[in-house]
């Protein structure tokens, strides 16, 4: 009976901490501008609810999250899941840089933002794959556009909250964003 319950609390830790977060998808709602977004105060914990940021590549313990992601990945098996996984992942780095800027941390601001791209990169190459694969991909198409434009709208709002000499890296994230939004409406 005692071992039964070890391997049931294994298994249960394991799928509320390696398995990617299910996310359901809302209505996209198209960014037209960077003007109608300056006018709207963004509420990151609205737009990506159930994920946060927690540690920055500016914590000690940041390489033992990228230790976990790692294996969170191996764990998403499939295309699909691993498109909503680095997804989420992309999501997250958004709200570590929110969080860097935040805490006037801006040292890893490039690095954590660039991070962001290469979660949405991956995303894309897995969505390919699916797609290739001729899946039913509409559910995840919603998903994917809901997500880069709740990205979009975080990253016009802190473009707001940063010196000139950031908002160039804000810029090129909000363009890299864009390019991926066109290629799923």
């Amino acid at each position: 009976m005692g071992i039964i319950k070890k391997v049931l609390i294994l298994v249960i830790f394991f799928s509320l901490t390696l398995l990617p977060t299910i996310v359901l998808a809302e209505e996209p709602s198209p960014i037209t501008s960077e003007a109608s977004q300056s006018s709207s105060t963004v509420d990151s914990y609205d737009l990506f609810w159930p994920v946060f940021a927690g540690k920055t590549m500016d914590e000690s313990m940041y390489p033992l999250k990228l230790v976990k992601e790692s294996i969170g990945e191996f764990f998403a098996f499939g295309d699909l899941n691993k498109t909503k996984y680095n997804t989420t992942l992309s999501e997250k780095r958004l709200l570590e840089a929110e969080k860097l800027i935040k805490n006037k941390s801006y040292k890893n601001l490039k690095a954590t933002l660039d991070s962001s791209q290469e979660k949405r990169q991956k995303a894309l190459s897995f969505f390919q794959k699916a797609k290739d694969n001729n899946r039913h991909l509409d559910q995840l198409k919603e998903t994917m556009a809901n997500s880069l434009n709740n990205q979009l709208k975080l990253l016009f709002a802190l473009k707001l909250q940063v010196s000139s000499d950031n908002q160039s890296l804000l810029d090129s994230s909000i363009n890299q964003v864009k390019d991926f939004l066109s290629k799923f409406q």
